[in-house]
C-alpha cells in the first residue's frame, strides 16, 4: 500500500512531466489561456481524484490527455458558440498573400466541430496514431480516420476561398 506522501509525490512527478502538454493541448484547443488554466485544473485535480486507478507501470499520458480532450469538448458544448471571425471588411484591409497567419490558421481551426478539431490536433500538433487518437477520444478507429478527412476538406475550402477572395481583392485594388 502506498502512503500519502508517497502518492503525493508520484502525482507531483507527473504533473511536472506531463502538465506542459496538458496546458498545450488545452491551449490549442479553446485559445484563451485562463480557460486553458482552468480546464488545466480541472483535469489534474479529476486525476487527483482518480489518482489510485492509474496503474504506476503505465504511461499517464494517454489518461490525461483523454480526460484534457473531454474537458476541453465538454466547454465547447456547453458554450455553442464559435469564435467571432473578422468581417469581410477587415479582411479586405490586410494585405493579399499566399502565406497564411498563423492567427488565421488557428481561426480557421476553430470553426470546426470539437471532435473533428481534437482530431486534428492530436494527429498533426502532437503526433498521435489513429488508435491513440481513437482512444484519447473514446471513439472507433474509422470514426477517427471520417473526423480527420472532413476537417482536411473542411480547411482545404476555407484556405481555397480565402485564397480566391485575396485574389479578388488584388485584382480589384490593380
Amino acid at each position: 500500500m502506498e502512503s500519502n506522501a508517497d502518492r503525493s509525490a508520484r502525482f507531483d512527478a507527473i504533473v511536472r512531466e506531463h502538465g506542459p502538454s496538458i496546458f498545450g493541448l488545452l491551449f490549442r484547443f479553446v485559445r484563451d489561456r485562463g480557460l486553458a488554466e482552468d480546464l488545466w485544473q480541472e483535469v489534474f485535480w479529476a486525476s487527483w481524484r482518480r489518482f489510485d486507478d492509474l496503474d504506476a507501470a503505465r504511461d499517464p499520458m494517454p489518461w490525461l490527455r483523454t480526460l484534457a480532450v473531454n474537458r476541453a469538448i465538454d466547454h465547447v458544448r456547453r458554450r455553442r458558440s464559435r469564435p467571432v471571425l473578422e468581417s469581410d471588411d477587415a479582411l479586405a484591409e490586410r494585405p493579399a498573400a499566399s502565406v497564411r497567419s498563423r492567427s488565421d490558421f488557428e481561426e480557421t481551426l476553430a470553426s470546426l466541430p470539437p471532435h473533428e478539431r481534437a482530431a486534428v490536433l492530436l494527429y498533426y500538433e502532437e503526433a498521435r496514431s489513429i488508435a491513440e487518437i481513437a482512444a484519447a477520444l473514446d471513439a472507433p478507429a474509422g470514426t477517427v480516420k471520417t473526423w480527420l478527412f472532413r476537417a482536411r476538406q473542411r480547411l482545404r475550402r476555407q484556405f481555397e476561398e480565402d485564397d480566391r477572395r485575396a485574389t479578388a481583392r488584388t485584382i480589384a485594388n490593380e
